[in-house]
């Protein structure tokens, strides 16, 4: 029971502080093209305001559990039905939404309760009546996990294409810079010849190209969300053939060189289903294998992105 105790000791704070570490990620998109340093710190700073909200309740967590516990059950609560809403009104997925709201607000829900359940089982001074089973909250959280991993991207539909019995259609490559705006058919047909020597599907470049998303912003989650949309909507218009995918890369580039700073993509199959996407960018190991200037190396980041996707 002392080794159950330590362990409901420690989890929720451990898992806290990783989930505030990652909702601080966010505040690197305030490192934005074309600001100078001291607005992109002050943005900076702005977007830690949650965090440091979070961690303030996280002190008062740590020092009294029961009463930390119920704040972060109540936040993480109360505020996923707004996120869900407010992300279900730009993406009109409810399957991304419900992602969204495991990554961002259902971990504290988790935090809350196991300091909860921590609080009692000092209380009751390791009775074996309140004794929690440390493998059953290990595997809650595994779960939850797996279910936040798969909650963008329809496995199923991911599945269906992986068998190597379907269509792929690729659209022109979209070049978002902040500069300027344009396609890209040369590196779509690098896309082609890559599907087809890897036999993951019957690939073919196509015309069929969606409204661009040209509203350059600092945040490329938001670039990537806004394109995905306009997307699906496109898709679900055009009545593809079964069995059909439709691939959508664009690549963003920023400053006066275009410097490439991030390489996104989404594959849909007919019905505008998400089997697949990606946001690549120095972040990511895939990308800074490459370390992109050109388009070519920008196909190799896709590349480097795809055959991760496909492993899974």
């Amino acid at each position: 029971m002392k080794t159950a105790i330590r362990v409901f000791h420690w989890l929720p704070r451990v898992i806290c502080i990783l989930a505030i570490l990652f909702v601080s990620l966010f505040a690197a998109d305030a490192f934005a093209p074309g600001l100078t340093i001291w607005q992109q710190l002050g943005a900076f700073f702005i977007h830690l305001i949650p965090s440091f909200i979070l961690l303030a309740f996280l002190i008062v967590a740590w020092k009294w559990e029961k009463i930390g516990g119920i704040i972060f059950t109540v936040i993480g609560l109360g505020l996923s039905p707004f996120i869900f809403q407010h992300n279900y009104n730009m993406n009109h997925s409810i399957g991304m939404s419900l992602g969204i709201i495991l990554m961002i607000t259902f971990p504290f829900v988790i935090v809350g309760i196991l300091f909860i359940v921590s609080h009692y089982m000092k209380k009751k001074n390791l009775q074996k009546t309140h004794s929690v089973n440390v493998l059953t909250i290990i595997g809650l959280i595994t779960a939850m996990t797996f279910l936040f991993a798969c909650a963008s991207e329809n496995k199923i539909v991911l599945g269906k294409f992986i068998s190597g019995k379907t269509k792929v259609l690729v659209c022109p490559v979209h070049i978002l810079d902040n500069q300027k705006s344009l396609y890209d058919t040369i590196s779509s047909k690098k896309i082609v010849d890559y599907i087809n020597g890897k036999k993951y599907a019957f690939a073919s470049v196509t015309q069929l190209c969606p409204p661009a998303n040209n509203e350059w912003r600092g945040n490329e989650a938001k670039i990537l969300t806004i394109s995905i949309n306009l997307f699906i909507e496109f898709v679900k218009k055009n009545n593809l053939p079964e069995d059909t995918y439709i691939l959508y890369p664009e690549f963003l580039k920023a400053g006066q060189n275009s410097t490439v700073i991030a390489v996104h993509y989404c594959l849909l199959n007919n019905k505008g289903e998400i089997a697949m996407r990606g946001l690549l960018n120095s972040h990511w190991d895939e990308f800074k294998k490459v370390n992109p200037k050109t388009n070519n190396d920008c196909v190799d980041v896709f590349i480097n992105g795809f055959e991760e996707k496909m492993k899974k």
